[in-house]
């Protein structure tokens, strides 16, 4: 008698962004925790204020001329996405941006909090003491980790980043905030799988720049651009949405996976 072949259903924890989601939630959790314990008992291990990246720097009109290459870089990508896929047609203009408002609104305060803050924070104490345990007792031996980060991960990301982050990835003075920074980004970066393989490109590109523009400007400036950012995305493809709707087709799938 032939044995029958058990199938097994679809388990959620094995979805990658089921686990990313619940990695990002620990990471935050863990954060919101430690990071006042850690700033209070061990300062050094994370070196910078608590609230340093609050501080704002510059105008409104100083952060939108900063992120003029982020908005140039979301109308410029839709537009050829526009003229070569159309839009997708499954929701009116208005439900468009009623619906991206509050998902930017969303984004720009919670993803810029959580990652250009808290877990940034957070991880440059997580990686000072493995660099400690791997090798980094004193400033006269890098240790593992920190040879990684700046030799390995910290040149590949200031080539790919044209030399902007230079000055942040390769710190005069503290190497873990650079570390920090790379490695946050990268867990930022895979919260965009769900995007395919151009929204996770996407995504670490603009994680690199809104790092740069919360450690030049200020967390506030970040999340606004974040918001504006995304807002004009939704902006777009209401617009598209429309002028389909008015040319009477629709033929366009959802390219942004939202």
């Amino acid at each position: 008698m032939k044995r029958k072949k058990i199938l097994l259903s679809h388990n959620d924890d094995e979805n990658p962004q089921v686990k990313w989601a619940k990695k990002f939630i620990s990471k935050l959790f863990w954060a919101i925790l430690l990071v006042p314990v850690i700033k209070w008992f061990w300062p050094s291990l994370i070196p910078m204020g608590g609230f340093e990246l609050w501080h704002a720097t510059g105008a409104l009109w100083d952060w939108r001329v900063a992120g003029k290459w982020l908005f140039a870089w979301a109308i410029g990508v839709s537009l050829v996405i526009y003229l070569i896929s159309g839009t997708d047609g499954d929701n009116e203009p208005s439900e468009i941006l009623s619906k991206g408002f509050a998902i930017s609104l969303r984004a720009g305060v919670v993803e810029e909090i959580a990652f250009r803050w808290l877990i940034f924070m957070y991880s440059m104490a997580g990686l000072y003491i493995a660099n400690w345990i791997l090798g980094g007792f004193n400033e006269d031996y890098l240790g593992l980790v920190r040879w990684f980060n700046v030799k390995i991960l910290g040149n590949i990301a200031n080539f790919f980043t044209f030399g902007l982050m230079h000055d942040y990835i390769f710190h005069p003075k503290y190497w873990v905030i650079g570390a920090s920074l790379i490695t946050t980004n990268i867990l930022f970066r895979d919260g965009h799988m769900y995007q395919k393989w151009f929204g996770w490109i996407n995504s670490w590109y603009c994680g690199m720049f809104l790092f740069y523009i919360a450690l030049t400007y200020g967390l506030l400036a970040a999340i606004i651009l974040h918001f504006l950012y995304d807002m004009l995305l939704f902006t777009l493809a209401a617009l598209f949405e429309y002028i389909e709707i008015k040319r009477g087709k629709s033929r366009r799938k959802n390219f942004w996976g939202r």
